[in-house]
């Protein structure tokens, strides 16, 4: 993971279709934190002309430079032994989605001033959408299937949306009776639009 998160730092500074990197002065060493199944730990990664060397607390690990971020799996060498590890997703905040062995992996790889801070910065609370019915999409609202008062079950339809010549049919997520309605037919509405809310 580590290694993966350098290799996308190190093409992040070069231009496109040349091999030079931007910065004058090109780092041979990065301090990361990883965290791996909730666990987080220090590491600090060394490159080398073949190879990165990946120093932890408690040991060290040479891993052979033969892939790029292109490659969806990853078949190379850590401390002389073969490894294969596929790599499922990589992410805009450093995280990447690896495949070891059967097992899923989710690894956050953060610069060691980013990880000091980390728990400073506010965690965006998830907002409750079972008691809304929000436009899946932009598009124009075709009919309102529900009144302010009335009970509608899970699963009720309560709404058509139409988009791309596609009508959605949204239905209600809960049991419950219609608060308030904020769409009429012919409406245009944006995705995430929030349509329709039950109490």
């Amino acid at each position: 993971g580590a290694v993966c998160y350098i290799k996308e730092s190190l093409r992040a500074n070069q231009r496109l279709n040349d091999s030079t990197v931007m910065n004058s002065r090109e780092r041979n060493s990065w301090k990361l934190e990883m965290t791996v199944k909730g666990e987080s730990f220090p590491a600090v990664v060394y490159k080398k002309e073949n190879s990165y060397r990946v120093v932890f607390d408690t040991s060290t690990q040479e891993i052979v430079d033969n892939f790029t971020l292109a490659d969806s799996v990853i078949d190379t060498t850590i401390n002389g032994n073969g490894i294969v590890v596929q790599l499922k997703e990589r992410r805009t905040d450093g995280s990447l989605k690896l495949r070891y062995k059967g097992t899923a992996l989710d690894v956050q790889v953060l610069p060691e001033t980013a990880a000091l801070v980390k728990n400073h910065m506010p965690v965006k609370a998830a907002v409750d959408t079972s008691r809304i019915i929000l436009s899946p999409m932009p598009g124009v609202v075709r009919s309102i299937a529900v009144a302010v008062g009335d009970k509608v079950g899970e699963g009720q339809e309560c709404a058509i949306v139409e988009a791309m010549k596609m009508q959605n049919s949204l239905a209600s997520g809960i049991t419950g009776t219609v608060k308030a309605i904020h769409v009429k037919e012919g409406d245009t509405v944006e995705e995430e639009e929030i349509m329709i809310e039950i109490e």
